[in-house]
Formats: structure tokens, C-alpha cells, sequence
């Protein structure tokens, strides 16, 4: 049963750091304040940054689109925080819980790598390229899929983070398809 409740925990985690970095990369422009970020930073308890140190975040950082690093950092940890909480009330070995709390420390770096790559990437296609590709992929959200599948560990069932990985973050077993 804590298998269980540790995996929905951490696909809870996934979910809610992927919401989060789609909205962030949402802010155009880069480092202004748009009603679905500002309320996901009212709903994580985060303040926004002053407006003057938005805009400088985002120009020292490079980035053609998205909202300030400060700000997903923030919102990353209230969720790591959240669900570090939810592992506090879990019933796992002490081997298990220590690899947990190191994903979660992962998780929000890991994240904020990615999520500054994508916001400091030019768009192709010109000025209006973000539009064109964010139209493109809610075009293909709507679309029906044909197959989902997910890389999981068969010893414990815990999903992949990255695909590159081959031994699982939770047990140690190799992966495979499932």
C-alpha cells in the first residue's frame, strides 16, 4: 500500500511541476504577469516579484518568453514542500524515504534546467512563433492517441523520470516498458 500511495505522490508531483512550468512558459511577454500565472502563485502562496525586478530577471536571463526564475523556483518548492509533507505521513523503509526526498530535491533543479533552456530558445518562425507552436499543440492535445505508454520499474512500478535512466530511482531494478 505505500508503494502505492508513494507512486500516486509522485505522479501528483509530475503533474503539478508540469502545470507549473506550462503556464510559466506561457508569460508573453517574457517577465509580465498574466492572469493564469498570477493565480497559480496566489494558489501556491507566492508573491510575485516587483515588476521592475520581473523584467530584470528575465533580461538577465535571456529569455524570449516566460516568467521569472525566482518565481517557478518559488513555485516549485511549494510543491516539493507539499509533497514532501504528504511523505512525512507514509509508511516506507528508511531507504525508500531517503531516495524520495532526493527526487524531490532533483526535481526542482532538474525542472528549472529545462524550463530556462525552453524560455531563453528563440522561436522559429519569427515573431510569431511561440503562437504558431502553441496552437499547434493544443491542435495535437485535441487530437485522440492512438497508444500511451509509460517506462516503469517492475519490482516497485515507479515510473521514469527521464528516459535515459535504466535503474530505477525508488528500488534500484532495472525498467522496462509496462
Amino acid at each position: 500500500m505505500s508503494k502505492d500511495a508513494l507512486q500516486a505522490l509522485r505522479l501528483e508531483l509530475g503533474r503539478r511541476a508540469a502545470i507549473a512550468v506550462d503556464r510559466a512558459l506561457a508569460v508573453e511577454p517574457a517577465g509580465s504577469l498574466p492572469e493564469p500565472w498570477r493565480q497559480l502563485l496566489e494558489s501556491l502562496q507566492v508573491t510575485p516579484l516587483p515588476e521592475q525586478q520581473r523584467y530584470a530577471s528575465v533580461q538577465r536571463d535571456r529569455f524570449h518568453r516566460g516568467a521569472p526564475t525566482e518565481e517557478l523556483r518559488a513555485c516549485l518548492e511549494a510543491i516539493s514542500g507539499g509533497a514532501r509533507h504528504e511523505l512525512a505521513g507514509l509508511s516506507v523503509d528508511d531507504a525508500l524515504r531517503h531516495r524520495a526526498h532526493g527526487l524531490l530535491d532533483a526535481v526542482v533543479e532538474q525542472t528549472l534546467a529545462r524550463y530556462r533552456d525552453e524560455a531563453a530558445a528563440a522561436p522559429a518562425g519569427g515573431m510569431f512563433g511561440f503562437a504558431m507552436a502553441s496552437a499547434q499543440r493544443k491542435a495535437a492535445a485535441r487530437a485522440p492517441a492512438n497508444k500511451t505508454y509509460a517506462l516503469r520499474c517492475p519490482h516497485c512500478g515507479a515510473v521514469r523520470l527521464r528516459p535515459e535512466d535504466l535503474r530505477c530511482e525508488f528500488c534500484d531494478g532495472k525498467t522496462t516498458l509496462a
